[in-house]
């Protein structure tokens, strides 16, 4: 994005200096070396950033599991069961979880369907969470053959106890 473009010159340009000063040589070769070394950098902080969200949208497959598996147990449509998810995420304080879910809405709208457009949600958030994966694909069987929500429900009930497990180990 621009923004992210604007932002590596601001701090290229500091680092340009401080290379300048340090090492000497020309201002050419201080720019090139800060804005090799800011690249570098960023990546690193992205592939940080990518593994975050990676984790909470993991510790948070068993709530959106649990959501739809409830509207889908009072007998409505998978298209209901994700709007509303997306209407309760939106109030929520996890921007990430409305981020997927508001996006899964949109493609929704734009004719996927529920579980194509959960996936895309998912892709959206530029972090692949194996957990809401899994989730997506059983809301996909559940939502075309009209089911109850229980195996998402044994689903959530899984990812919670796999989620305890790690934690007691690390």
């Amino acid at each position: 994005p621009s923004e992210w473009l604007l932002a590596r010159v601001f701090v290229s340009l500091p680092v340009a200096v401080l290379f300048l000063v340090l090492l000497g040589g020309s201002l050419l070769s201080a720019l090139l070396s800060a804005s090799s070394a800011v690249r570098v950098g960023a990546s690193v902080w992205l592939r940080i950033r990518r593994g975050r969200r990676a984790g909470v949208l993991d510790r948070l497959a068993s709530h959106v599991a649990l959501a739809l598996a409830a509207e889908l147990s009072n007998g409505h449509a998978a298209a209901y069961a994700l709007n509303t998810a997306a209407a309760s995420a939106r109030s929520a304080d996890n921007p990430l979880l409305a981020r997927v879910l508001v996006g899964a809405a949109r493609a929704q709208q734009l004719g996927a369907s529920p579980a194509a457009a959960l996936l895309s949600g998912v892709d959206a958030a530029e972090a692949r969470c194996d957990s809401l994966v899994l989730v997506c694909e059983a809301f996909g069987v559940q939502g075309e053959a009209g089911g109850d929500g229980a195996p998402l429900v044994r689903i959530a009930s899984a990812l919670d106890r796999r989620r305890r497990v790690h934690d007691e180990a690390h």
